[in-house]
């Protein structure tokens, strides 16, 4: 039976993400904010579709894709962006975090990484990423956009 408050929690945990993930996606509708024309296989997280991202943000993110790999960590989705930001999901057995990219100045809260442009953040961990690897992931984001970001204009909805 002290396995149910686990259980309870994790069931708690999973709503809340979900209704993030909705929050994000309907405020970007109700804004007018045309919808990605993602592929029939649209990158997803889990069992949840997120929206494919453009062009656009795979040039800002120096060819990063779904499949590749970051500091020892999958790719499994990169999203369009969301309310100003766009999301790298990656994953590694059976944890998911997210790493966070959008424009200086836009994050609420000081972001740990900075670029001449962007703010890298990291979070949303399913599962128990440690701190340390979801910093590593975060890095690697920013070394890429750096090598792109003089050069490649900032993605539409960033």
């Amino acid at each position: 039976m002290s396995h149910r408050p686990k259980r309870v929690a994790r069931i708690i945990g999973v709503v809340a993400a979900l209704a993030v993930v909705g929050v994000f996606i309907s405020a970007g509708r109700r804004r007018g904010t045309p919808e990605p024309s993602a592929p029939a296989s649209a990158s997803t997280v889990g069992l949840l579709p997120m929206p494919a991202c453009a062009a656009d943000v795979t040039a800002l993110l120096d060819g990063l894709r779904v499949g590749d790999t970051v500091a020892g960590w999958k790719v499994q989705a990169i999203t369009a962006p969301q309310d100003g930001t766009v999301y790298v999901y990656v994953r590694q057995q059976d944890s998911i975090f997210a790493a966070g990219v959008t424009r200086k100045g836009n994050s609420k809260a000081p972001p740990p990484i900075v670029t001449d442009s962007y703010e890298i953040m990291f979070g949303m961990p399913q599962g128990s990423p440690p701190p340390q690897a979801m910093s590593l992931v975060a890095d690697e984001i920013a070394t890429r956009i750096r090598r792109t970001e003089k050069t490649v204009p900032m993605p539409a909805g960033l």
